[in-house]
């Protein structure tokens, strides 16, 4: 197993123990995930955004935001992918 598929899976592994621990709500969680999906195969621009040190992260924020929809960017999912999109700065 690669390096990248251990870190994969721990990230899996910790975003699943947060979503049972705080509320059981894996369906959402999926709907996020099916939406972040979407995005980024929709518009590859969006990723690239995400991952490109250049951009401000306020930039990535408002990406962020609309993926998130009103009133979830605490969700764990919505956490994760700004973790992510962050560590790119």
């Amino acid at each position: 197993m690669s390096n990248s598929e251990k870190i994969a899976r721990r990230l899996a592994q910790g975003l699943l123990d947060t979503l049972l621990a705080q509320s059981g709500d894996v369906a959402v969680a999926c709907r996020q995930l099916g939406t972040a999906r979407e995005l980024f195969r929709d518009c590859p621009e969006a990723r690239q955004l995400l991952e490109n040190p250049r951009v401000p992260d306020t930039a990535k924020e408002k990406v962020l935001a609309a993926l998130a929809g009103p009133g979830g960017e605490s969700h764990p999912v919505v956490r994760l992918i700004r973790i992510l999109a962050m560590r790119q700065a």
